[in-house]
């Protein structure tokens, strides 16, 4: 079985408990096993998950948060940082991390996109990642 690491914000824990329950469903039925690194926001994603993917022990890892739009740029910086880090992080190791990281202008459109029934972020984010393992296994 694969391992696969899920590196979760606990920021707005109603929703992202929601999406890691999503993530963790999605793996099992994949058949992959998983370990959940909880971190307290959005902004601490980047590092932890390049440490954790450095460790060889995972190949691949889903993030998982939630950032809101509030009256401040504080928006943009988290989740530019946040993007900006994963993607880095994802380069620098070299495997697949699944960008699971909400941004909405407000909370009801937050809960539509981790509660809804037609998109439901948890499951999109770490069926991306699976995918993307999928694709780096055919490879020599």
């Amino acid at each position: 079985m694969t391992a696969v690491a899920i590196v979760t914000s606990d920021f707005y824990p109603d929703l992202t408990a929601e999406m890691l329950a999503d993530a963790q469903n999605t793996l099992i039925n994949a058949k992959y096993t998983y370990t959940v690194f909880p971190v307290a926001g959005v902004f601490e994603l980047p590092a932890v998950v390049q440490r954790i993917l450095q460790t060889g022990q995972y190949a691949g890892a889903v993030c998982l948060g939630v950032v809101i739009q509030g009256e401040t740029p504080h928006f943009d910086f988290v989740s530019g940082a946040a993007a900006h880090g994963i993607t880095q992080a994802s380069l620098t190791t070299g495997l697949p991390i699944a960008f699971g990281v909400l941004t909405a202008n407000t909370y009801a459109q937050a809960e539509v996109r981790v509660f809804g029934q037609k998109s439901r972020k948890g499951v999109e984010a770490t069926e991306a990642l699976i995918r993307s393992l999928d694709v780096l296994a055919q490879l020599p």
